[in-house]
């Protein structure tokens, strides 16, 4: 839960940047994240029941280097297109948040396929614990941006993502 409204935050925050406007932000990185965050979610059916831990392994360090790679493409992309027209650059926007979004939905579903093997009552619990965690990385995010920065607090995000890759 914190590391992935750390990716959002940062995202929205880029993303305002890029298209000049905190509303078209919101849109755009929030529409970006249900849809290809759900697709994510939906691809988790395909995957086989046994091979859950392994996909998660795999998954969480494949997320880890999409988004360091992220952290450093979407500025690339805001710098060199800058000054496009807003049309152009809202499909560049939902492009750059594809992968990330979609790799961000398929996690939560895994974990959720693996602590329903543990107890099916631990379920609803984690969703709790995801929203609560959702809540406390949204400040984390904001008081560690405005001490070191965006960047540094998308890092932190980042650093989250590779605990659950380790712990995995």
């Amino acid at each position: 839960g914190i590391g992935f409204i750390i990716l959002q935050l940062f995202s929205i925050e880029k993303v305002t940047f890029f298209l000049g406007h905190p509303t078209y932000s919101l849109s755009v990185v929030l529409s970006s994240f249900l849809f290809f965050g759900g697709i994510g979610s939906a691809l988790t059916r395909k995957i086989r029941i046994e091979n859950v831990l392994a996909n998660l392994k795999i998954l969480s360090f494949v997320f880890v280097i999409v988004l360091a790679v992220y952290a450093f493409v979407i500025n690339f992309v805001i710098n060199q297109l800058a000054s496009f027209h807003l049309l152009y650059k809202i499909p560049v926007a939902l492009i750059i948040m594809l992968v990330p979004s979609m790799l961000a939905g398929v996690l939560f579903p895994l974990g959720l396929i693996l602590v329903s093997r543990v107890s099916k009552d631990l379920v609803p619990w984690m969703w709790g614990i995801d929203g609560i965690a959702a809540v406390i990385g949204s400040v984390i995010f904001v008081i560690i941006s405005l001490y070191l920065g965006f960047l540094f607090s998308f890092f932190i995000g980042i650093l989250i993502y590779f605990i659950v890759f380790i712990s995995v």
